[in-house]
């Protein structure tokens, strides 16, 4: 099997396909939505069509974070009792930095959980990372709030020996 070539002039256009016909009783195809009832559910459109009101109210949000001290000085620390993982100390991180370091933090526990699986003759079944995330109370921001690691191991299945005896 290759590719096979088709001449330019051996193209046929491809028609539309007409829609089924409803059977009775089914349900009516959506209806679009209109501007006045797309801009109360979803928002207006564009930035320039919000109210300077709602732009301002939006500043104050990011200046707020921004100047957020709980954010600033919030410090992560291990809860497991892996000794040779990052944070075994309360550590400070920057909140813009947060999700990338909680998440190398759960990759060692992952290649520890393998490392010790390998060592005692086990084999891992699955493995799967969460990262948590919480509000900060006092600014509102989404910040990454820790991880978990969870393995599954079992005991390494022998393969079953095969006889082949020639008769």
């Amino acid at each position: 099997m290759g590719i096979e070539r088709i001449p330019v002039g051996g193209i046929t256009p491809v028609r539309p396909v007409a829609a089924p016909e409803r059977a009775a009783g089914a349900a009516a195809p959506p209806v679009p939505l209109s501007a006045a009832d797309w801009e109360k559910r979803i928002g207006p459109p564009y930035i320039d069509d919000v109210s300077a009101e709602a732009k301002s109210e939006a500043a104050t949000r990011l200046e707020k974070q921004a100047q957020c001290e709980t954010c600033r000085n919030r410090k992560y620390k291990d809860g497991s009792d892996d000794p040779s993982v990052s944070f075994q100390t309360p550590t400070k991180i920057a909140p813009q930095n947060a999700a990338r370091a909680v998440a190398g933090h759960e990759r060692e526990h992952v290649a520890h959980e393998q490392a010790d699986a390998k060592r005692e003759g086990r084999e891992v079944v699955s493995q799967s990372v969460t990262i948590h995330t919480s509000v900060c109370p006092d600014c509102g921001r989404v910040y990454v709030s820790g991880g978990t690691t969870r393995t599954t191991t079992q005991d390494k299945q022998d393969a079953p020996k095969v006889e082949n005896k020639d008769k």
